[in-house]
C-alpha cells in the first residue's frame, strides 16, 4: 500500500498497536518506510506478531516517494487494510472524527478483515 500523505505518528501507532493486539493471529507482519507529519522526517516501521516499532530511517525518502506499507497475513481484505491504515494518515480524520471512531467501529473494520465476513 502506497501513501502520498505523511502519516500522523501516534495516530497510527495507536491504531496498529490495538489491531495488532485484536488479530495478531491474522496479521503475521506489518513492514514499511513511513514520512512523518510531525518532523517531515522518514520512519521505518515493522511488526512481528503484538509488537510494533517505529523508528527513524537512515536515508530519508525523496520529497516526491511515497510511503509504502507491506501487511502479511491471512485472510486479509484489501480494503479493510487500506482503510484501516488511512486512519493513520495525517489529515484524513479531524479530532471529532477521531473520538467518533470507538472500538464498535473498528471492529466492523476488522470483521471485514476475516474470511468468510
Amino acid at each position: 500500500h502506497t501513501f502520498d500523505q505523511p502519516f500522523d505518528l501516534n495516530q497510527l501507532r495507536h491504531v496498529l498497536t490495538v489491531s495488532l493486539m485484536l488479530y495478531a493471529r491474522q496479521i503475521y507482519r506489518i513492514k514499511g518506510i513511513i514520512k512523518s507529519k510531525e518532523d517531515g522526517q522518514s520512519y521505518l516501521l515493522q511488526s512481528t506478531g503484538k509488537a510494533l516499532q517505529i523508528t527513524p530511517a537512515a536515508a530519508p525518502l525523496s520529497t516526491d516517494s511515497p510511503s509504502t506499507l507491506v501487511v502479511i497475513g491471512k485472510g486479509l481484505k484489501k480494503e479493510a487494510i487500506e482503510r484501516l491504515l488511512r486512519q493513520g494518515v495525517a489529515g484524513d480524520y479531524s479530532p471529532a472524527e477521531e473520538e467518533i471512531w470507538r472500538f464498535s467501529d473498528k471492529m466492523d473494520i476488522w470483521r471485514m478483515l476475516l474470511p468468510g465476513k
